[in-house]
């Protein structure tokens, strides 16, 4: 709908009053069909409406997420392979990073308490959570690329966020 109201010359905005709810997920088979559906519709009406000023933005957000999968894909193919051959290393660059990284991690979840920022420093479950989502991303990608009708999966007994 955001797509038809934007092309046709609409300005779209939330307000600050507006409250939005989704359903939770109770399960990681839940959440993988609800992402591969959201990924695969995002695509569908992208390929409807083509390349215009309007869903430029959001098709470089496409490029930009597949992008994120191969990099991801290839951090996770290099870290096997230096491992399985003996040449993971320590390098205090690298680990700067990673330092940094997980600092901004926990900065971001500082208000939810000691378990968040214990979560966030690991860094190990956030990676967990992005490999399941960019796993269900090329799901979705390969769903719209093989066309058909779309399935709609709804989760027994979940409750709204």
């Amino acid at each position: 709908m955001s797509l038809a109201l934007k092309s046709c010359g609409w300005r779209l905005a939330s307000p600050a009053e507006c409250k939005t709810t989704t359903e939770l997920m109770g399960t990681m088979k839940d959440l993988q069909a609800q992402r591969i559906r959201w990924y695969r519709g995002a695509l569908d009406n992208l390929r409807a409406y083509g390349w215009t000023s309007v869903t430029r933005r959001y098709i470089m957000q496409q490029i930009m997420l597949t992008l994120s999968v191969i990099g991801f894909t290839s951090y996770l193919l290099v870290m096997n392979a230096d491992t399985i051959l003996g040449q993971l290393g320590w390098s205090p660059l690298w680990c700067g990073v990673g330092v940094l990284f997980a600092l901004e991690r926990v900065r971001g979840v500082w208000r939810m308490g000691w378990l968040a920022r214990v979560m966030a420093i690991s860094l190990l479950p956030e990676m967990a959570y992005a490999l399941s989502l960019q796993v269900a991303y090329v799901r979705g990608v390969w769903r719209h690329l093989r066309g058909g009708d779309p399935t709609w999966h709804h989760a027994a007994g979940v409750r709204a966020a």
